[in-house]
């Protein structure tokens, strides 16, 4: 399929406190938001829509080429609005707020990738299977139609110890690795089973071909892998949700 990708323009850009600043001392990027229409600035707002309205949830791994390629497919089917956040589930609780999650009630569907951004130290498995129900049950609040992505894989010699997300989250206050990938998936797996929620494993999709599609040592995709994520992700949504 030939697909006409429209560049993806940014509603408006979210400052405050950042994946790594628990304390919210530092007034650094937190993400930022595109609506399907211009005039949608927000996850909260709403203007009348004659197709259901969908909302995707992801971190820089879920790409503008991914995303143009999601919304063309879903193109008279649904319109997509896309929140890129790079939090994790320890200090989400806040933002939640700030993008009014409770007023998400619009949404004929939702999916929320992981995130590469809250590996150990930040977040242990422990930490990360406690606090991912009360996330789910805040989404859930709004819709059912909740899809659940876990994490892609890493390269095995990703750099670490690096103090910038230039390349991809801050691997000084993380593991940053495959293994914590893995490790994560577990958690996210059990998590999803025991709350019933619909899970894409993603990891599996882009293993076998991580040498072909990724960006050396760095845990983005190249264009091409990126189409890939994105027909594996719209096949999954529009088999359960359309």
């Amino acid at each position: 399929m030939q697909l006409n990708l429209r560049p993806v323009t940014w509603t408006r850009q979210f400052n405050g406190q950042s994946p790594g600043d628990l304390e919210n001392k530092n007034n650094g990027f937190a993400g930022r938001f595109m609506g399907y229409d211009s005039k949608i600035i927000s996850p909260s707002d709403k203007i009348p829509s004659n197709l259901p309205v969908m909302l995707l949830v992801g971190d820089s791994i879920i790409g503008d080429v991914c995303i143009s390629s999601i919304r063309a497919q879903f193109r008279g089917i649904a319109n997509v609005n896309f929140l890129q956040q790079p939090h994790h589930c320890k200090n989400i609780d806040s933002w939640l707020e700030e993008w009014k999650i409770d007023e998400w009630t619009h949404y004929h569907c939702i999916f929320w990738f992981d995130g590469m951004h809250g590996f150990p130290e930040r977040v242990t498995e422990t930490v990360h299977t406690e606090l991912t129900p009360f996330l789910v049950d805040r989404i859930r609040k709004n819709t059912n139609n909740l899809l659940w992505c876990n994490c892609t894989p890493i390269p095995e010699d990703m750099p670490q110890g690096q103090t910038n997300s230039v390349k991809g989250p801050n691997s000084s206050q993380q593991q940053l690795t495959n293994e914590s990938v893995i490790n994560r998936n577990k958690s996210i797996e059990n998590e999803m089973t025991i709350m019933e929620v619909e899970l894409l494993d993603i990891y599996e999709k882009m293993k076998p071909i991580q040498h072909l599609v990724q960006r050396p040592k760095d845990i983005h995709f190249f264009p091409k892998g990126e189409i890939i994520m994105s027909n594996h992700i719209c096949k999954r949504l529009k088999a359960l949700f359309f």
